[in-house]
């Protein structure tokens, strides 16, 4: 009798220890769950890994390594020797996090101690939230280090392309640390960012005897937050309009008879020893026909500092004709900013040349920078300057 009813007490445990060994889902049902990644209503915790399990990169996909490389040849006509500009040396990295969240990180490669990993064209890091609970599937959230949507610049190359757009010497700035909404409603796009602003000003330092021995930053104790808005509109003749907006502080574009080379710009420079109030209203249209490819922008606005308040206007026209499709670009460009301020000489400035891409991910391009004070016969103008660019991405 002692003898049957052990036998009954292991085989009631040999079946308890069966029914939960058969209470596991399959394999298969664990690797479906492991899919599903990230869900942001509900999201599904994956059990701790086992300490003979491989190496894990996390819930990631669609990962992608990618560069740029973007060389520049600055050549003066004004006698001076040529010099090689490293313009963009960098790697980025791109994934996805689940369906809904998407991340692009790029890190510069120095090659100087001037330099700086943070520029109006690169060092970008942020995160594009879409497909959001509660919000509309075409809005889009993007957080981090940004170029903002404004005006003709959210449909050109100029990020790439070394014959700037007008916006750099309207806003002072085009990259910066924010919070971007951009969507679609049916032929309209539609932009908003709120932006950190510019977050250091320049003193001059002086030397022995009072001479200017160089510049340092300083805080800027900004405690004001640009925001930044577009609205674009698409026709079905290939016809592209915007408007853009846009109020904050920023450094002010200040008119001048040079070429600044820190940031490729015309006729100026930027007065980073201050910011100022800065409202600005523009409107950009573009327009493809064969091979012509038209663009252009207006801008009205005005600046305040320290009570005062001065008027600006920015004029700016670009033609673009594909010679050879898809291989040989020429093109002609024109620009014009009035900063408002009585001291200074409103000089316009066009630009010329041809773009040669031999291969998809190859760019060459020759462009040449002229004031128009040098077919006025001004005195004191912006010396002539010729740029090669070399722009690989890989």
């Amino acid at each position: 009798m002692r003898r049957n009813g052990i036998a009954v007490l292991v085989f009631l445990a040999l079946s308890f220890l069966g029914g939960i060994a058969f209470a596991q889902p399959p394999q298969e049902e664990k690797d479906a769950a492991a899919e599903e990644g990230l869900q942001l209503e509900s999201p599904t915790l994956a059990p701790a890994p086992s300490p003979s399990s491989g190496p894990s990169l996390g819930p990631f996909t669609n990962i992608n390594i990618g560069g740029t490389l973007d060389y520049r040849f600055l050549i003066p006509t004004n006698g001076d020797s040529p010099s090689l500009g490293i313009h963009v040396n960098e790697l980025f990295l791109t994934t996805n996090i689940g369906d809904n969240i998407s991340i692009l990180a790029e890190q510069l490669l120095l090659t100087s101690d001037l330099e700086t990993v943070v520029g109006q064209d690169h060092g970008f890091v942020y995160a594009i939230f879409t497909n959001l609970p509660g919000l509309p599937s075409d809005l889009a959230i993007k957080v981090g280090r940004i170029r903002f949507r404004y005006g003709i610049d959210a449909v050109s190359d100029a990020p790439t392309n070394s014959a700037r757009d007008l916006v750099y010497k309207n806003l002072g700035f085009i990259s910066d640390k924010g919070i971007e909404l951009a969507g679609y409603y049916k032929d309209l796009d539609y932009s908003a960012a709120v932006l950190m602003g510019p977050d250091f000003i320049t003193k001059e330092v002086l030397g022995p005897g009072g001479v200017v021995a160089g510049e340092i930053k300083t805080n800027a104790e900004n405690n004001n937050r640009p925001v930044a808005a577009r609205v674009g509109y698409e026709s079905p003749w290939d016809l592209k309009g915007g408007f853009s907006f846009f109020w904050g502080k920023a450094y002010r574009f200040v008119n001048a008879p040079v070429f600044d080379m820190e940031d490729m710009l015309t006729n100026g420079f930027l007065d980073r020893s201050l910011l100022v109030l800065k409202r600005r209203a523009s409107v950009d249209l573009r327009y493809a026909i064969g091979r012509w490819d038209f663009m252009g922008e207006f801008t009205a606005g005005d600046e305040k500092e320290a009570g005062d308040r001065i008027d600006v206007r920015g004029y700016y026209v670009r033609a673009d004709y594909a010679a050879i499709p898809q291989k040989v670009k020429l093109l002609l460009q024109y620009d014009l900013w009035k900063d408002g301020l009585p001291q200074t000489r409103d000089d316009g400035v066009i630009t010329g040349g041809v773009t040669y891409n031999p291969l998809d991910q190859v760019t060459l391009r020759l462009l040449a920078f002229v004031s128009d004070a040098v077919l006025s016969d001004k005195e004191n103008i912006m010396d002539t300057m010729v740029i090669g660019q070399m722009l690989l991405t890989f």
